[in-house]
C-alpha cells in the first residue's frame, strides 16, 4: 500500500468541496477511491481514469462523480531503490472549472 501525501492545494481544494453538493458523501466516496489507488488496484470504469497531459506532467485523474475530479501522482521508477515509489500524491480535487481542464 502506497503512503499518501495530500498536497497544500488538495487540502485547501478538500475544505471548499466540504462545503460543496458532495458534502454529505465526500469523505466515504475519496476514501474508496484512495484505497485503490493507494494499492495499485484496478479501478472500476465508472471512475474513468486517465492521464493528464500539459503542465500535469506524469499525473493522471479519475472521476469520484461526474462532475468532481480528482488529480492524482503515482512517481515512476526512475531506478532500483528509489525510495519514493511507495507514495500517491494527491494534487487537487474539484469540478473540471474549479481545476481548469
Amino acid at each position: 500500500m502506497r503512503t499518501i501525501k495530500r498536497s497544500s492545494q488538495f487540502k485547501t481544494d478538500y475544505k471548499r468541496e466540504l462545503k460543496g453538493s458532495h458534502a454529505k458523501t465526500l469523505d466515504a466516496d475519496l476514501r474508496a477511491a484512495i484505497t485503490l489507488l493507494a494499492s495499485d488496484s484496478q479501478l472500476p470504469e465508472h471512475y474513468r481514469e486517465h492521464a493528464l497531459t500539459r503542465n500535469w506532467g506524469a499525473a493522471g485523474d479519475i472521476h469520484i462523480h461526474p462532475d468532481l475530479v480528482l488529480i492524482y501522482a503515482k512517481p515512476v521508477d526512475k531506478g532500483k531503490g528509489h525510495k519514493d515509489l511507495q507514495i500517491l500524491r494527491l494534487e487537487r480535487i474539484g469540478s473540471h472549472s474549479d481545476l481548469k481542464l
